[in-house]
């Protein structure tokens, strides 16, 4: 949108100007300030501006702005961003912006910080001056990592955090994201309460994950992420009792690993592993599947969904047993070959015959169905196709590939906009559904949520009920 001057700003009634800037994220509505002097007034009526405030250019507008925003309500709780994460920003993070920053620290529910691991000794230590009363969520990424032991000036990881960050206190922290930064040593006291971590390795190529250090160091964690390339060493689990403690209270365990999971933890001979209620990996190798999906049981049900990503296209599987609420869940990258053979879809073939319930994401599914073989479903007796406006269903009709679901009873069309009903005539809903799935003997139900179905019912096949919701 751009507007010649603040009168034809004027002409747009007042009430949609706020509705609009009250939907927009912060990134859309620092650039709509720039509009005119109409739009700027507008957007500092937002509470997201004075809320959300982020710095991440150098230049001498962006840190005015910044400054502005942190000095003009003092008392209002607000969460705080810096990603100045290049060699270049370090002399104005160190001298200008982390100075500035602590000072607005006790009034944060979220602080987010990004830089280089050069300013990691004068961030860190500006962090140990103030309390931290309201922080909920922190952030501490240092960038620049470097693997190389011909250089002395190459850092693999950041000096360890103080055990004196934020003055010992930050009674409302549960959430944290650290990346390329030294745990073996010291830790701060203030992470006493934390549920949820999440350990970064960065770039380096080979790591070690600490599940020792981290289970005596958080005793409240429930739910940890570790990323990186290749973890080659995690301890000897079966004889660390502190490892084996931690394990058995999470609930949820992330490994995302661009070369799978550590061999050392994939083959962990603790049972208490097979227990955990949902682990997440990018491991879809037949290694993991066989670890991993017979930890389920029977009466299984699998959402397939299409994962946002700026550089790779990119699913998500999520395998979830009725009978113990146990989820095993992957992430994998979808690879197109001109082969004539192509692999079953991760871990189906290992719940071929117990998956009951089948929910598919109508963007992936074009895509799943040309990398991969969906075999025979002989329990599933439900399936939820989650309809998008992005896609046409003339794509999805246009697959050579039918799902082969013989108990087949019940079918549910929604809409995956949670705020936006879609409209089709009844022919092609009964055209999606026969070009979708095998012929079955017995009656399957369709019922649409937030679909609107308009037309005639003429011509529908006779094993096709279509249920208006």
């Amino acid at each position: 949108m751009a507007m010649d001057s603040d009168s034809d700003a004027s002409r747009i009634p007042l009430d949609l100007v706020y509705h609009v800037l009250k939907v927009l994220p912060l990134t859309d509505l620092l650039p709509v300030m720039f509009v005119s002097r109409f739009w700027r007034r507008a957007a500092r009526s937002m509470p997201a501006f004075w809320r959300d405030i982020e710095l991440t250019s150098s230049s001498d507008a962006s840190l005015a702005l910044f400054r502005s925003r942190l000095e003009e309500r003092p008392a209002d709780a607000i969460s705080i961003g810096m990603f100045l994460a290049l060699e270049p920003f370090n002399h104005l993070v160190i001298e200008t912006v982390v100075p500035l920053l602590v000072l607005h620290v006790p009034r944060c529910t979220q602080l987010h910080i990004h830089v280089h691991i050069d300013a990691d000794l004068a961030v860190l230590a500006a962090l140990c001056y103030p309390t931290a009363q309201r922080l909920e969520m922190l952030t501490i990424a240092f960038y620049g990592e470097i693997d190389d032991y011909r250089d002395w000036r190459a850092r693999r990881f950041s000096v360890p955090l103080p055990p004196a960050l934020f003055a010992s206190t930050a009674p409302q922290l549960r959430r944290i994201y650290i990346r390329a930064v030294d745990i073996r040593r010291t830790w701060p006291t203030a992470f006493a309460s934390v549920t949820t971590a999440t350990f970064d390795h960065g770039t380096i190529p080979k790591h070690s994950i600490h599940f020792d250090i981290i289970g005596t160091n958080l005793p409240a964690l429930r739910d940890l992420t570790v990323i990186g390339n290749l973890g080659t060493y995690v301890g000897t689990i079966e004889l660390l009792p502190v490892a084996q403690s931690l394990l058995a209270r999470l609930d949820i365990l992330r490994v995302l690993m661009s070369e799978g999971m550590p061999p050392g933890l994939l083959y962990c001979p603790w049972p208490g592993f097979a227990l955990m209620r949902h682990i997440r990996t990018t491991d879809t190798s037949a290694d993991a599947l066989e670890v991993l999906m017979p930890h389920l049981g029977n009466h299984v049900s699998l959402d397939a969904r299409r994962r946002a990503h700026p550089a790779k296209d990119e699913y998500d599987l999520r395998y979830l047993s009725f009978g113990t609420g146990i989820c095993r869940s992957f992430i994998g990258v979808l690879v197109y070959s001109r082969q004539s053979t192509r692999p079953v879809l991760p871990g189906l073939d290992l719940v071929q015959f117990c998956l009951c319930r089948l929910e598919l994401d109508a963007e992936v599914w074009p895509k799943l169905a040309t990398c991969f073989v969906i075999p025979t479903l002989p329990a599933c007796t439900d399936v939820v196709l989650k309809l998008s406006p992005r896609i046409m269903l003339a794509d999805i009709m246009a697959m050579p590939i039918q799902l082969q679901c013989p108990a087949l009873r019940a079918v549910v069309l929604s809409s995956s906009e949670s705020d936006e009903v879609l409209r089709y005539t009844a022919a092609e809903v009964a055209h999606l559904i026969t070009s979708l799935f095998a012929r079955v003997e017995s009656v399957v139900h369709v019922t649409l949520r937030a679909v609107d179905l308009h037309g005639e019912l003429d011509g529908v096949s006779d094993w096709i009920q279509l249920v208006r919701s």
